[in-house]
């Protein structure tokens, strides 16, 4: 026996139910609405006024349960676009030839060819010209 596929839900989708609700919304004055509102807010009172106290908790956990995993759904989204950024940022540097700023913050430039405290360079110039090129 063949199993017959889900439908798929049509969320944020014109169908003709959808139309009919929102002219049904448009056309509604505002006293309308406001006791339409009213209505279904003691009708959700009563509903939950009926339910056992096992129910309320399993239904508030499940609540609870739900926030939780759409927050972290969330973040991870967040984070894994915030990688994404900043690895494109990293190739379009490295693209530029630009080496990446704060890496490269440091107070002078080592050349060892202009080096004036190793063995090489006491051998190679007397105390005074050493002097002359460490302060300037």
């Amino acid at each position: 026996m063949k199993k017959v596929p889900c439908r798929k839900l049509k969320l944020g989708r014109n169908t003709r139910k959808t139309k009919s609700v929102r002219r049904v919304i448009a056309h509604q004055t505002e006293e309308e609405r406001a006791s339409g509102n009213e209505q279904s807010r003691q009708r959700m009172a009563q509903i939950r006024a009926e339910e056992a106290a096992e129910q309320h908790t399993a239904r508030l956990e499940d609540a609870r349960l739900r926030v939780r995993q759409s927050r972290s759904a969330t973040s991870n989204v967040l984070r894994s676009q915030q990688r994404l950024h900043n690895k494109l940022q990293m190739a379009e540097r490295r693209q530029q030839g630009k080496a990446y700023q704060p890496y490269n913050r440091l107070a002078f430039r080592y050349n060892p060819g202009n080096c004036c405290c190793g063995t090489y360079a006491r051998k190679r110039y007397p105390y005074e010209i050493r002097a002359k090129l460490l302060n300037g």
